[in-house]
């Protein structure tokens, strides 16, 4: 079927009732119950899949759609100000896509080992940082 608004699922053992409704590729599924109790609780969200549609409206999610995140970052202390490392920095030293692989793999590895080894390389090249190429003469 290329719709999938809503189902309802009727069974005399609940649990099974439940576990065929996680199946069901529906925006809704009503257990034991008509579908319109989906509709009528506004505190649930309401939208289907397939061509039913995309997205939901009414309850938290409902309200998530219609909104447009905005995100900004600022220096909150006055005289700490955020600047680019200088292996990132133009002239390019070849090495900035090095410096930030190792820093997120410092940031967000997953084991100890990871956090550590882009630890050291982050440090490896703060230490021994490449030469800055010349500039050209004009």
């Amino acid at each position: 079927n290329d719709f999938a608004l809503g189902s309802c699922v009727w069974s005399g053992n609940q649990k099974r009732a439940r576990n065929i409704a996680r199946q069901l590729d529906a925006g809704m599924s009503a257990i034991n119950d008509l579908g319109g109790t989906t509709y009528m609780s506004q505190s649930l969200p309401f939208g289907g899949s397939k061509r039913s549609g995309f997205d939901r409206f009414a309850g938290p999610e409902g309200l998530r759609g219609l909104t447009y995140p905005h995100v900004y970052s600022e220096d909150w202390i006055p005289f700490m100000k955020t600047s680019l490392p200088p292996l990132l920095k133009y002239p390019a030293t070849g090495k900035g896509f090095d410096f930030a692989a190792h820093l997120i793999s410092m940031t967000y590895g997953v084991t100890l080992k990871q956090k550590l080894r882009g630890l050291l390389g982050v440090l490896s090249l703060v230490i021994f940082p490449p030469p800055t190429p010349s500039k050209k003469a004009q």
